[in-house]
């Protein structure tokens, strides 16, 4: 690709990712001044990278103005995405599924719909097809791109689906693959890091009580363990020493 042409292609991408995340976070005044009308919060930051993820593909192919629209209904996609973890609830504790997945899929959707013909001819050629909606405006209605889009989606979770199950199958089954309860109470933030991030308030004496008892015990075993490993050690010297 020639120099004058990456350099278009980049100032694109930054004019969209700027858009989109104006448009992401534009439902922050809803948030803030009708609190009441929503069934569920949404932190200001997490609309502002649902928008930014959901013009990661299309950020080359799309003008501003489609990509604040991608970062308006990447915010909407984050609050039913949230709401249907909690309905079947998913432990996602960052919220990485609506952030992430949901408008992964929606970004890859999105550039099947709205990807420009002008701005995909100066990043991929002129033969390359475009998205459905300008399509449709030439009286075509060629499905080419929106299909390959839909292609990379399935292919996408059939791959993570294949290689992460097994993955994560195997931490269940050892028992790695969730914190003790006691550390799900207390807050990882609190308990492995001796901090708290997100909330200002006290936990639990109750729970910080079983905490140290946990805590107790496990620098009992390990010190159990390292005097076993001590005396097994001066035992195998002396034997040598026989």
């Amino acid at each position: 690709m020639p120099a004058a042409r990456e350099q278009t292609v980049g100032m694109r991408c930054a004019k969209s990712t700027t858009s989109t995340g104006r448009g992401g976070t534009s439902l922050t005044p809803v948030i803030i001044l009708l609190p009441n009308l929503l069934p569920f919060t949404l932190p200001h930051s997490k609309n502002l990278r649902s928008g930014l993820v959901g013009i990661t593909a299309g950020c080359s192919v799309m003008y501003p103005s489609a990509a604040a629209f991608v970062g308006l209904i990447s915010g909407l996609i984050y609050l039913g995405a949230d709401k249907l973890l909690l309905k079947f609830k998913v432990d996602d504790v960052v919220n990485a599924i609506p952030v992430h997945f949901a408008n992964g899929l929606w970004g890859c959707i999105a550039v099947g719909l709205l990807a420009a013909p002008d701005l995909v001819a100066v990043a991929y050629g002129p033969d390359t097809p475009v998205g459905w909606f300008y399509e449709w405006g030439r009286g075509s209605g060629n499905f080419k791109l929106m299909a390959c889009q839909l292609c990379g989606i399935c292919f996408i979770i059939g791959w993570v689906t294949v290689t992460m199950a097994p993955f994560f199958l195997i931490l269940k089954q050892i028992g790695w693959f969730r914190v003790h309860e006691v550390d799900e109470e207390i807050g990882m933030d609190l308990s492995h890091h001796g901090a708290s991030s997100y909330t200002f308030e006290k936990a639990d004496p109750t729970v910080i009580s079983k905490f140290e008892d946990r805590r107790e015990a496990k620098l009992e075993k390990r010190a159990s363990f390292s005097g076993a490993s001590t005396q097994s050690k001066n035992a195998e010297e002396k034997d040598e020493k026989v």
